[in-house]
């Protein structure tokens, strides 16, 4: 190791050092705060929790910079573990929001189980009473970036949603959907079917079988 090679590696760990203290401090902090908390949340700088009582997070969850999770005196956000919530994504319960493990969630989400009123036109909507539906993401999905989720939606487990969909239905599971509103593109289920298992043969066109 030359003389340079470990000057920066000395400094690098001085830098790192306060940096890994810092993740520390708001991950208990974290934890004292929230409703539940596993023991290996990640926390990382501006993130906003708003009814943090009413706030879950399972071992695991990754909340990343500017993160935003607001759950009203009615509402629970609940999220399984080791899901990922992308930065400044946004997640607004004020019934229930369930994210299920493994969950992939890019930045810029938006997932809200809430709608303003709009049936009377003759009234301002912001004076009108909002709608609200429970939202359930399944474990292992990944939703691009920028997608909307809205109220009432179920999205089954093992889906992919397209960057910048909106999801306005439930997706079944093991689907790749995309579009405003989001529709089933093609099957997941479908493609693992077609692919070799493990230990099997395939032979190729024009060759004998093994």
């Amino acid at each position: 190791m030359t003389i340079a090679q470990g000057f920066r590696r000395a400094f690098g760990r001085i830098w790192r050092t306060p940096s890994r203290l810092a993740a520390a401090s708001r991950a208990r902090s974290t934890r004292r705060r929230v409703g539940s908390a596993g023991p290996g949340i990640q926390v990382a700088k501006g993130v906003t929790l708003v009814g943090a009582d009413h706030i879950h997070l399972a071992d695991g969850v990754r909340l990343m910079e500017e993160a935003y999770l607001w759950a009203t005196r009615t509402g629970t956000i609940e999220i399984g573990r080791e899901t990922y919530v992308g930065s400044h994504s946004w997640v607004v319960a004020n019934d229930r929001i369930s994210i299920g493990a493994n969950v992939l969630i890019a930045p810029f989400c938006y997932i809200q189980d809430t709608d303003h009123g709009f049936r009377d036109p003759g009234r301002p909507m912001a004076q009108q009473p909002s709608e609200s539906t429970p939202i359930v993401i399944e474990d292992d999905v990944w939703l691009g970036a920028h997608v909307v989720v809205t109220r009432g939606v179920t999205i089954g487990h093992g889906s992919v949603i397209g960057a910048g969909s909106v999801v306005t239905r439930d997706i079944p599971p093991l689907t790749i959907a995309g579009g405003v509103p989001a529709r089933p593109i093609r099957s997941r289920a479908l493609a693992t079917s077609e692919a070799p298992q493990p230990g099997e043969h395939r032979p190729t066109a024009g060759a004998p079988p093994a």
